[in-house]
């Protein structure tokens, strides 16, 4: 069982929900969290996005690169590959938003490679 079924699965539980309300409060068919939960597929980005919204975690929480569910793990210093942006273009908030969403994103996809090894 990976990470991400065992989460979502405890997520759901701690919450008291149904795979009915979270696939409601989500928008995603119930059939697909059945399957995230059982651990027969794994969640696309914005499925994954999601459920972590659903549940107020974060994405770096739901692949198990933290055990603190409201943690980002800043990894922009590790790529190369970035976008040309000007400064003034943003204020510290928008700056610090985008940060923290690209290394959700990131962590998502480090996660998703391995898992299809």
């Amino acid at each position: 069982m990976t990470i991400v079924s065992k989460r979502l699965k405890e997520l759901r539980s701690a919450k008291g929900l149904s795979i009915q309300e979270v696939a409601r409060k989500a928008n995603i068919f119930k059939k697909r969290i059945e399957e995230y939960e059982n651990d027969v597929k794994i969640p696309s980005i914005s499925n994954a996005q999601k459920l972590a919204g659903c549940y107020h975690v974060t994405l770096c929480y739901l692949v198990g690169h933290t055990d603190d569910p409201t943690e980002v793990i800043d990894v922009s210093h590790k790529s190369n590959k970035c976008a040309v942006l000007r400064e003034e273009d943003f204020s510290e908030e928008d700056e610090l938003l985008i940060r923290r969403s690209l290394s959700e994103v990131v962590h998502y996809m480090d996660w998703h490679e391995n898992e299809k090894k």
